[in-house]
């Protein structure tokens, strides 16, 4: 009697045993679908690994792809170097706006209200002088009037009054070099100052830096006469280096005194003198140059102005 029992439980067991083996089988159904998806997945990823391969190959030309990625920041880099020039045009158009004074815009008053011209004073028989760039003596005498209608600003004066002169000759043939901005612009004789033969220059010293907007001149003017090789320059170094200075008028057109040849015209000495506008160029110098005359071999000064503020 008592192995039935266990039999009994075995027997009633057995059911149990099989249902648990029956709930397991459909786990591994479950395990199944997984793969099933996975191969699903894996076809997929099968037809791909054709292109794969095909990329595969491609990227072999790859490098040419960063090439072309390189390069491309190459082509930024030129475009870096080029938006630096674009701010230096900048500054390069500010450095020429001092050529135009700021006083331009201010009141102006007409030069000729500044100017004192001497009386004629000829002795002799009048000698035409004759030289390559000769202006014609009336064209002279009508360009010494319409300049005394130049504006420059108000406030302007003649700035070279009673101030020091140095020369390349400084000890003239006749007269002293205070002559040259004592203010008195006669022809009479002992108002001029006479250099040696030869490129010779007197140079004014203003004493301070100013701009200048009309610069006077007179040589010998007792006898119709040109000077050859006039030329004018103005320069806050009393050195005139190349690069310090700025040449307002010159006729020297041979190039004899190495500034350059020179466009403008040489003129007969008259008692109105030679009045250069200038545009308001900033220096504390003025250096006057010439190199003989049509009469003789001399350079001669009576008086030299400059007008500015």
């Amino acid at each position: 009697m008592k192995p039935l029992p266990l039999i009994a439980l075995i027997a009633a067991a057995a059911p149990l045993f099989l249902a648990g083996c029956d709930q397991k089988k459909p786990a591994p159904a479950a395990k199944p679908a997984a793969p099933k998806t996975e191969p699903a997945a894996k076809p997929d990823a099968g037809k791909p690994s054709a292109n794969a391969l095909k990329s595969a190959n491609a990227l072999k030309d790859a490098p040419d792809a960063p090439k072309a990625k390189s390069d491309a920041p190459k082509a930024d880099a030129p475009k870096a170097d080029v938006a630096p020039v674009a701010p230096v045009k900048p500054e390069g158009a500010p450095a020429a706006a001092p050529a135009a004074a700021p006083q331009d815009n201010g009141p102006k008053v007409a030069l000729g209200t500044l100017l004192v011209t001497p009386k004629v004073d000829l002795v002799g028989t009048p000698k035409k002088p004759v030289l390559p760039n000769l202006e014609p003596r009336p064209l002279t005498l009508e360009r010494a009037e319409a300049q005394k209608a130049l504006l420059i600003p108000a406030g302007c004066k003649n700035l070279a009054k009673n101030k020091p002169v140095t020369s390349s000759d400084p000890e003239p043939i006749v007269g002293e070099l205070t002559l040259i901005t004592d203010g008195d612009k006669d022809a009479a004789e002992g108002y001029e100052v006479e250099l040696a033969a030869g490129k010779q220059w007197v140079q004014i010293d203003l004493e301070k830096s100013a701009n200048i907007y009309a610069i006077a001149l007179w040589h010998f003017h007792r006898q119709e006469r040109a000077y050859k090789s006039v030329a004018i320059q103005i320069s806050d170094d009393p050195k005139f280096g190349k690069d310090t200075s700025t040449t307002v008028f010159n006729n020297d057109i041979a190039n004899d005194l190495g500034l350059g040849a020179g466009a403008d015209k040489t003129y007969t000495e008259l008692n109105v003198g030679r009045i250069i506008p200038v545009e308001g160029i900033k220096g504390r110098y003025v250096r006057l140059w010439s190199n003989g005359n049509t009469s003789n071999s001399g350079n001669h000064y009576i008086e030299v102005e400059v007008f500015g503020k």
